[in-house]
């Protein structure tokens, strides 16, 4: 990568990385994106983009991933400084918006999740749902012209169809990804419907015939089941739980666990790399129940990742590449939610409560993954041209069909994000499990506890984004990455 590039990417990441952290920490009530991309200078300028995709022409080996990672940062960069001020406006409704719910009442935007897994009553959970919905109508032109702009952004630049473009800069086979998510789904189906025959009356008080979005909060929310996983103290357990193979939550120093309660906007948890590898932030939101616990570990693991990563290592390598390597490894520690062994020990679950709560986790996790291969499938469809707006009735068909939850076509356009993001998603979560698989089959179930397990971890965090995850994944267990090893692990659990 010219050296001129990076020089000025590396600042503006650590700006980008502060003003993120601020935002979505309450310490700044809008981001002002429009002054930081115009502080990025020539940056984004598509004289840049161009000397990147010729230099990319003519590489090969190691190089040619550097400039193929470069390249598609600098043009999710342009789309987001051409659609900065429509962006920022989604986040100032998401930080400071409120909706009225017959009923209810007023609900601040940002606490409509917590409301619809806190509120017993499905009457007035769909009150409350359709309230948000009412809200998001509003910013629908809002949304519309960012998915244009984009689409403008991809074609001047010299691509032409947008999801073949995205799939030269991503170097994901997106519609080979989308057909083996309809095969997850339909061979999935059976067995998740049965799921939801058993959990949506006693957890959510609706019939499966009856349920709608709102209801997913609900039942995600695991009323039975939060007692297992105590707010306080989560901290301390899954320090000391990990503290066996090694693996320390600080760092070295180089990582901060925050847990002011309520301090994220959303009161969820996330992370954030501030300087990678040197600063890296995690952040505890709400964290009681084991989707609490699941949120933390996932933010855990990918901010072991981004401060284990090797300093030695270029730019590209550190802050850019394929992000589902990180959120791979996320998964793998969000797993432990559904280990027994880890239950057994640090939770004390045994006989037939360790077993109904491993079914229960195994049905939220599927439930996960349907949703995003019915998005997956869903945004290719909605980029592959035509009007944007007439998009809405498919979004709804795919969305229900896949989550089992009826969907609001008005929200055919929330949480869209740039480059199909969700790809990666499920790219990650494939990579997560078959980390999983190997850490279990090499060191056993319990090789939270093994040293050796450890090293090997920390091993593989230590390669930043150098590779790929499906390069990873064949240099860890020499296997590539597959849906299906998801769907057999579900099922093995739950039995």
């Amino acid at each position: 990568m010219p050296e001129r590039i990076r020089n000025l990417a590396e600042p503006f990441l650590k700006l980008r990385a502060r003003e993120s952290y601020r935002y979505r920490t309450g310490q700044a009530r809008r981001p002002d994106l429009g002054a930081l991309y115009g502080e990025a200078g020539e940056l984004f300028q598509e004289a840049s983009i161009t000397r990147i995709q010729r230099r990319l022409a003519g590489a090969t080996g190691e190089e040619e991933q550097g400039y193929r990672f470069i390249l598609e940062f600098l043009v999710n960069g342009r789309v987001a400084k051409t659609a900065a001020e429509d962006l920022e406006q989604r986040l100032i409704w998401v930080a400071n918006a409120s909706v009225e719910a017959e009923s209810v009442g007023r609900i601040a935007v940002r606490t409509v999740p917590q409301a619809l897994a806190t509120t017993p009553s499905a009457d007035q959970r769909r009150m409350i749902d359709r309230a948000w919905h009412d809200g998001l109508e509003d910013l629908e032109p809002i949304f519309q012209k960012t998915v244009d702009r984009e689409h403008d952004v991809v074609r001047e630049l010299g691509y032409g169809d947008y999801v073949e473009a995205r799939e030269l800069l991503t170097g994901i086979d997106l519609r080979g990804m989308a057909r083996a998510a309809e095969a997850f789904l339909a061979d999935t189906e059976d067995l998740y419907d049965d799921l939801m025959g058993r959990y949506l009356v006693p957890l959510a008080g609706v019939d499966p015939l009856d349920a709608t979005r709102g209801d997913m909060y609900r039942v995600r929310w695991g009323e039975p089941y939060r007692h297992i996983f105590p707010g306080k103290g989560m901290v301390d357990t899954i320090s000391n739980g990990l503290r066996g193979c090694g693996i320390d939550l600080e760092a070295g120093g180089r990582l901060r666990v925050e847990t002011e309660g309520g301090f994220s906007q959303s009161q969820r948890t996330f992370w954030q790399p501030m300087d990678v590898p040197n600063r890296v932030v995690v952040v505890a939101g709400a964290n009681e129940g084991w989707l609490g616990y699941a949120r933390f570990l996932r933010s855990l693991g990918e901010g072991l990742h981004a401060a284990h990563t090797s300093p030695d290592l270029p730019l590209e390598f550190r802050w850019m590449g394929d992000w589902s390597v990180s959120f791979g490894f996320g998964l793998t520690l969000r797993h432990l939610v559904s280990t027994p062994e880890w239950l057994e020990e640090h939770h004390g679950l045994s006989g037939d409560d360790l077993r109904d709560y491993l079914v229960f986790a195994g049905y939220m996790e599927l439930m996960t993954l349907r949703a995003w291969a019915g998005r997956l499938i869903y945004e290719l469809e909605l980029h592959s041209g035509g009007d944007v707006g007439g998009k809405a009735p498919l979004f709804a068909e795919r969305m229900s069909e896949a989550t089992g939850f009826r969907h609001d076509r008005r929200g055919y356009l929330w949480n869209v994000e740039a480059g199909v993001a969700v790809a990666r998603k499920l790219r990650g979560a494939a990579f997560g499990a078959l980390v999983v698989e190997y850490l279990v089959d090499r060191y056993g179930p319990a090789w939270f506890r093994d040293r050796e397990a450890g090293s090997a971890l920390l091993e593989m965090l230590s390669s930043g984004r150098r590779f790929t995850a499906p390069q990873l994944a064949m240099q860890i267990a020499a296997k590539p990455l597959r849906l299906d090893r998801l769907r057999e692990r579900i099922e093995a659990q739950i039995g």
